[in-house]
């Protein structure tokens, strides 16, 4: 009869033991993941923060006789962008490539920030990209959002 009480003794110490690891194991992944979901959140609430739309229309964009391409894009997000002396975090693609404009004008506000809800024009010069009596594909990026003009060129 006394050995039974040892057992059980010995049985409930070795249970609150390994409970014990186990719950320090789950409370160490649950602060491992609320850790990175906390990462993420900033990340993406920077991504939802800076938006763009493009404004021009796909039939006044490309100048057959300069070979100039235009486009206005607005800053719709809720955060302004840093552009500085070059293009700063816009990327742009023409027709696939990769292509930086030849000018970056801001039409609001200051020379080398983007506010909320100012319009750049973005100039490219003498394009041979362009692809006539074709459809031609314009992409502006800014920190993973994207905007996209499509238009004709007729011959």
């Amino acid at each position: 009869m006394g050995n039974s009480g040892v057992s059980s003794l010995i049985l409930v110490i070795a249970g609150l033991i390994i409970a014990t690891i186990a719950a320090t194991v789950a409370f160490d992944v649950a602060y491992i993941f609320s850790e990175d979901i906390l990462k993420l959140a900033g990340l993406y609430s920077t991504q939802l923060s800076v938006d763009i739309s493009i404004l021009s229309s796909p039939d006044y964009v490309y100048d057959e006789d300069t070979e100039d391409l235009d486009i206005f894009v607005k800053n719709t997000g809720s955060q302004s962008i840093e552009i500085g002396d070059d293009t700063g975090p816009i990327d742009t693609f023409v027709n696939g490539q990769y292509l930086l404009p030849d000018e970056v004008e801001i039409r609001e506000g200051q020379d080398t920030v983007w506010g909320e809800g100012e319009v750049i024009k973005l100039t490219w010069n003498e394009l041979d990209e362009i692809e006539i009596n074709s459809e031609n594909t314009v992409s502006v990026l800014v920190e993973q959002n994207e905007d996209d003009l499509v238009f004709f060129v007729p011959e």
